[in-house]
């Protein structure tokens, strides 16, 4: 018997599938769950299906509201990051109900619905096909923190150098730093999104809250008192970690390496609080250049393709967004 559920999930359930699920990441835990559920700019959505009273799918994301209405009407995106959390056992027909249930619930919500896998979703790609999920090829590095020696071994020698240079002429991390610090941090990272991403950046009351939450850790670097970069992690106990928001004056301390010592000091934190693996958070699409994917190859991880679903609710508004999109990108 298939069951669908919205808003209330049974926590131990939860917990148990996030710890089975081959699909598994922080983006579809309860932790995250509340922390999205306290930003008053997302609507966030929960959708689950249950096999015989068996919690074996959920659905985790969020719809950005925008404060002016008529940029928030046609910019609508539903967003699921890490993709779907799924049973190892979830029948054909209950992934079905759980896709048809999703679209069905967004329908009205969202112009389009894509879900950023961060894991592998081979085996199901028939099924989300069939309910008019289209798979989008993209790109991610996987880096094994087994330990410091596996980090050091695998990074490039010349990336390893400009590191050890770095903390040889000053450079400092902090792994618990206030939130002024974290403030200094965010205004590096709102410079950057303005001056060279041209993409939408949370407000910083995203940021602030996530400095609250357990499973969210900064790791900023600085330099004579000063934060010049830095990133955020999060996840759960001794799985991935995902390498959120990074950024770093690379311009003005060219021979620090701010972002660079972000990226390492980051995989160090998760050798030394048992995650065996960090997740870079994307390296774009295939056979296109991509600069930030150059970079990260030189930390020596696994090239993976988990790629992404996309539903369109609404052909014409999708399709005004990609637009806009390439415009300010500078693509058109």
């Amino acid at each position: 018997m298939i069951k669908l559920l919205s808003d209330t999930i049974d926590k131990q359930a939860w917990k148990h599938l996030i710890d089975i699920s081959p699909t598994s990441s922080w983006f579809q835990s309860f932790e995250c769950y509340k922390f999205y559920k306290e930003l008053p700019f997302f609507h966030t959505f929960l959708y689950a299906v249950t096999q015989h009273d068996n919690l074996v799918g959920v659905v985790l994301g969020y719809i950005e509201i925008d404060s002016n209405r008529i940029k928030h009407h046609f910019t609508r995106r539903a967003i699921v990051p890490g993709g779907v959390l799924l049973h190892p056992d979830i029948t054909a027909d209950a992934l079905k109900a759980l896709l048809q249930h999703t679209k069905q619930q967004l329908k009205r919500k969202a112009i389009y619905i894509e879900m950023r896998n961060f894991n592998s979703f081979e085996k199901y790609k028939q099924i989300f096909a069939a309910e008019n999920y289209k798979y989008i090829a993209w790109l991610n590095f996987h880096n094994c923190t087994t330990s410091q020696q596996v980090i050091d071994k695998n990074i490039s020698k010349s990336r390893l150098r400009d590191i050890k240079h770095a903390f040889r002429d000053g450079i400092e991390v902090i792994y618990k730093p206030t939130i002024k610090q974290v403030q200094e941090w965010y205004n590096i990272l709102h410079n950057l999104y303005a001056t060279k991403v041209h993409t939408p950046l949370f407000p910083w009351q995203f940021f602030e809250r996530l400095y609250h939450h357990s499973t969210a850790h900064y790791i900023l670097v600085a330099f004579e008192g000063t934060i010049i970069g830095g990133r955020i992690c999060v996840g759960n106990d001794n799985k991935t970690l995902y390498c959120w928001f990074v950024c770093g004056e690379n311009k003005k301390h060219r021979k620090l390496y701010p972002t660079t010592v972000a990226y390492y000091s980051s995989m160090l934190y998760a050798a030394q609080h048992n995650h065996p693996i960090v997740d870079m958070m994307g390296a774009g699409e295939p056979n296109k250049p991509y600069k930030v994917r150059d970079f990260k190859a030189r930390f020596g991880g696994e090239l993976v393709e988990h790629g992404r679903f996309r539903c369109i609710n609404n052909t014409l508004y999708y399709h005004l967004i990609q637009f806009a999109v390439r415009l300010l990108r500078g693509k058109q």
